[in-house]
Formats: structure tokens, sequence, C-alpha cells
């Protein structure tokens, strides 16, 4: 079978917390018991709802939730009538475990809002909005393609320049470093540049509110060797950098 590749991962050029891809994730921590209702939305638009049992009697410490998988799922069972039962959309975790959420495929553009149906030590507020992360939320990417990126938090003007460097192919497939991690009152500094290898993580630390938006601003493209002038087709080189180095995803 042929390895399929989300174009969408070479061509995006704006990244944004608030609306999930393939290449980034947001973290958020539940540290009270209770039943929660997760509303998940695409480009602004409602989608479905599923609810998390938030429990000390629950053994999972985190929960990794695929937004697009879950939506295709969850839409198949409400057509179908499925015999899933009352809770196949209800995923449980322990106290003071984290939810993970992520959209594996497509072009992305999903968030999602958590509130309570009822928890304790709680005011049936909105718990959490990835359109607008709040203290100890997580927000990580990443970046595969070589170039200049600008990360900017509005809310809390913060402002970086982030350098992908561009792995060069050896005789050993590519593993990637650790992601980096950084804290957002630590990158608030003036002229601040954060440096990655290609397909090294990023994660960010979120203080007050935030939505992270990184641009891509300007590439790092191989040079063409016979002609000595830069490739005219980022998709194509960008995908040719990625192949060349043996990474495996």
């Amino acid at each position: 079978m042929k390895a399929q590749i989300n174009t969408h991962l070479f061509t995006q050029t704006r990244f944004d917390s608030g609306a999930l891809t393939p290449s980034n994730f947001v973290v958020h921590p539940f540290a009270n018991c209770g039943q929660y209702q997760a509303d998940v939305s695409r480009n602004g638009g409602f989608l479905y709802s599923f609810i998390i049992d938030v429990s000390e009697r629950h053994p999972e410490k985190q929960i990794s939730l695929d937004l697009a998988q879950l939506d295709a799922k969850l839409r198949t069972a409400d057509q179908h009538d499925c015999s899933c039962g009352p809770d196949h959309n209800l995923f449980t975790l322990a106290e003071n475990g984290y939810g993970l959420f992520y959209a594996s495929k497509g072009s992305g553009g999903y968030s999602v809002k958590v509130h309570p149906l009822s928890a304790e030590k709680c005011d049936h507020a909105e718990i959490f909005d990835s359109t607008a992360l709040t203290n100890d939320d997580l927000f990580g990417i990443t970046l595969l393609r070589p170039g200049d990126y600008l990360l900017r938090d509005a809310k809390n003007k913060i402002e970086c320049k982030i350098h992908v460097a561009e792995v060069k192919p050896g005789k050993e497939p590519y593993r990637p470093p650790e992601a980096l991690h950084v804290d957002a009152e630590s990158i608030k500094k003036a002229g601040a540049q954060l440096k990655l290898l290609q397909a090294q993580g990023l994660v960010v630390r979120c203080a007050g509110f935030s939505r992270i938006v990184i641009e891509y601003k300007s590439p790092t493209e191989p040079t063409n060797k016979k002609t000595g002038t830069k490739a005219n087709q980022p998709l194509k080189a960008a995908v040719a950098s990625w192949k060349k180095t043996g990474v495996k995803r």
C-alpha cells in the first residue's frame, strides 16, 4: 500500500491554538472530580458533544481525544442508531488527570469548549476553551518545513521568532530531538528567538488568557544542484526535504 502524505502539513502557513490541525494539540488539566461536557466546533460551526467523567476511581491519568476521528465516529453512530449504548460518547479520566485534544487528519480547524455538568469546587462556568487557553494549559506543535516563523500571543503581548533548521540526510534515519518546552513568560523578552530542527516539537505553557498563532514567514528551500537555483515549488521541496531525512512518522 502506498503511503499517503497529508499535504496540509507542508502547505499550511498559519498555525492557531484555537484551530487544531494534525500538526498541533492542546492540553488541559482536570483538577476537580465531576462530569464535563465538551462541545467541538470546526471553523466556528458546532459539530458534536461528548462527556468526560473525572473521578478518583478512574485509572486514566491522560486521555488523548482525536477530534477528527470522533467527528466521524459519533456521526456514524447517530446516523445508524447503533447499539453502542448510552456511554459511547463518555470518556473517563482520573482526578488531576490531563485531557489532550488534537486532530489526526484533514485540514483541521477544530476547537473545543468544556463546561461542567456537575463538578466539585466549580461555579458551572466554562473551564476550558481552546480558543482562549488559561494558566497551565499547554499548546504543542510540530513544524516540518524549514524556515523562519513568528509566534504571537496578542492577548499577552508575546512575540518571538522561531527558526527551524533543515535536517541534512545522513546514513542513519533521522530521529527528532526531544521537544523544546518553554513558558509563555520566558519568551516575552525583546528579541527572543527559539531554534528548532525539522520535526522537533515545541510545547508552550500558557499564562493568563492565551491564543497562540504561529505564522510561516520565509522558506529555507533546498538548492537545485543542477541549476544552482532555489526550488520554485515549495510543496515538492518540503516533501522532498522531509523524505530524505528518513523520518518515520
